[in-house]
């Protein structure tokens, strides 16, 4: 997966993936304590692992609040309440991770998604990087705005806990009709559920799309449509001027939807300048990925008795821990 290069990076939206393991997999463990998410975030990350062969990975995770949940009541208002059981999952999960020493990166006021932009953005700024980004969240396919087409991915989780769908520029633009700097456009324009994000009344995913179209035409005066190639130059040189055009349309179903719209680009385009302390030392050498079969990581899989995962990786279980049925 991608062309050779220098440094091939995978960053772990490490909340996203872990619930989206917790609610897949059957609720299950071993003494009396649920496991399930953990187990699915290990075999999740060492399948990306197996398939991108990387040589330095970083976890990103959520630390308090963030400024979208200060700013705007209601956001994520609808999803379950974090229970006691969970946060020891959570807490197993990366302690799975520092086995592996991985470095998990989180700043209080500022979810994960903001941080991995941050990082996108630098490491395309650096030449022969290959990026790709691991989450269960459509939010991140605006991640692939960033550098050239070839050096950034996304893995999006698609069903179970090992399936996913890799994107970039081309293949992202081929499923939307659009470059992905216009994704938050198009988010703003639906909605989001999961993030308690109402979008514009009778605007659904096919006139969104049509919508966005319209206005690429219209702003860079392409009636007869664009190439690839056209598509991806013309419209981040012309963003600010293809979302006002989107505004004036939104703004013909009252002054309501306009404020609506306005708020839902606020709240879901990613923030990519936050202020990662040592970033530059953590891209280029904390972040070194030293594979899978380090003594602490083994020993931390037979200590939660995750033998399936052992034997993925040639290891054997010791005989000594009795093994759950999800984990055999």
């Amino acid at each position: 997966m991608g062309s050779k290069a220098s440094a091939r990076f995978v960053l772990l939206d490490t909340l996203s993936l872990f619930f989206r393991a917790y609610h897949a997999l059957p609720e299950l463990g071993q003494g009396g304590r649920s496991l399930q998410g953990a187990y699915g975030f290990t075999k999740m990350i060492l399948r990306a692992f197996k398939d991108t062969k990387p040589t330095n990975v970083i976890a990103f995770s959520d630390r308090g609040r963030s400024q979208r949940d200060l700013t705007y009541k209601g956001y994520k208002a609808t999803r379950p309440e974090v229970t006691d059981e969970v946060r020891y999952q959570i807490k197993v999960t990366e302690e799975i991770l520092r086995s592996l020493d991985i470095p998990v990166v989180a700043l209080e006021g500022f979810e994960a998604d903001d941080l991995i932009a941050t990082t996108v953005k630098k490491l395309s700024e650096l030449s022969g990087y290959l990026t790709f980004t691991f989450t269960g969240d459509k939010d991140l396919l605006t991640l692939l705005r960033y550098g050239s087409p070839g050096s950034n991915f996304l893995l999006l989780l698609r069903r179970g806990v090992v399936e996913y769908k890799s994107y970039d520029k081309h293949s992202f633009l081929k499923e939307y009709g659009f470059p992905p700097e216009l994704y938050p456009v198009y988010k703003a324009l639906v909605g989001d559920p999961s993030d308690n994000v109402r979008g514009i009344e009778g605007i659904g995913e096919k006139r969104a799309k049509s919508l966005i179209r319209e206005a690429i035409e219209n702003v860079v005066g392409a009636s007869g449509g664009l190439e690839e190639s056209e598509l991806l130059e013309l419209v981040p040189q012309n963003l600010d001027s293809i979302i006002d055009y989107i505004k004036k349309r939104v703004s013909l179903k009252g002054r309501d939807a306009l404020k609506t719209f306005e708020m839902n680009l606020q709240i879901l385009d990613l923030k990519d300048d936050v202020e990662i302390p040592d970033l530059d030392d953590l891209i280029l050498s904390r972040s070194k990925f030293k594979g899978v079969n380090l003594a602490s990581f083994k020993d931390k899989l037979r200590e939660l008795n995750f033998k399936s995962i052992l034997k993925t990786i040639g290891e054997e279980p010791s005989s000594k821990f009795k093994q759950a049925k999800l984990f055999g």
